[in-house]
């Protein structure tokens, strides 16, 4: 017969978590986890920072549901989609302009949550020029294959070299309207002066980060 606990242990397995890894992503102890698995305590209100660790809801974890509901931004791996590495870091400047940082060669970054596009890749948010909309340690998954839409953060490289975080607000012909993430200040970019726009897929906390 299926348990909480035995549940639990399943689903940390499947997302390749020791007891600790998500013991600190769901802020609970290392005992708390392996106390529920080993049936020796009961879950209590820390079911729900639990579940939202392994992206799954409470009511699952519970035996309330035999369907496993996704709660991630991110597409599952089971719909053909792929992990998204972390390519380097994104050191944030003066309005919203950052410097793009590559790890270095032969040196992975780990991975955080899976996108449908074959291209996409994440950048790991250094400083709190974006706060609070992005902040520091945070990782933002970039999806060079896929189109952009009015309302969404995007990711802007000019043809000066500088690139940018910004939210899009209208896309006419010739020209885009942009507005700083944490609000306040809207320009106008001409067609012209942009070498590559792309969207920003997800903004991903970085407890949800993966080693490898």
């Amino acid at each position: 017969m299926e348990t909480i606990g035995g549940r639990l242990k399943a689903l940390r397995h499947k997302r390749k978590l020791s007891q600790a890894r998500l013991a600190s992503m769901a802020n609970v102890s290392q005992g708390t986890i392996g106390n529920i698995e080993s049936e020796l305590r009961g879950y209590g209100e820390s079911i729900v920072d639990i579940a939202a660790a392994l992206e799954t809801t409470p009511a699952y974890l519970r035996l309330e549901t035999d369907v496993e509901h996704s709660t991630s931004n991110a597409i599952p791996a089971a719909l053909g989609a792929r992990r998204v590495p972390v390519r380097g870091h994104a050191r944030l400047g003066e309005s919203g302009y950052y410097e793009e940082v590559d790890s270095p060669d032969g040196q992975g970054d780990g991975w955080v949550g899976y996108s449908s596009d074959p291209s996409a890749y994440a950048l790991r948010v250094k400083g709190d020029r974006l706060h609070p909309a992005i902040r520091d340690g945070q990782f933002v998954v970039i999806e060079p294959g896929s189109a952009c839409t009015v309302g969404e953060y995007v990711r802007i490289a000019l043809k000066d070299g500088q690139k940018m975080i910004k939210e899009l607000i209208i896309e006419r012909p010739g020209e885009i309207v942009i507005e700083s993430v944490n609000g306040g200040h809207r320009q106008t970019l001409e067609q012209e002066m942009i070498s590559s726009i792309n969207p920003i897929a997800a903004v991903v906390a970085r407890g949800k980060w993966q080693p490898g």
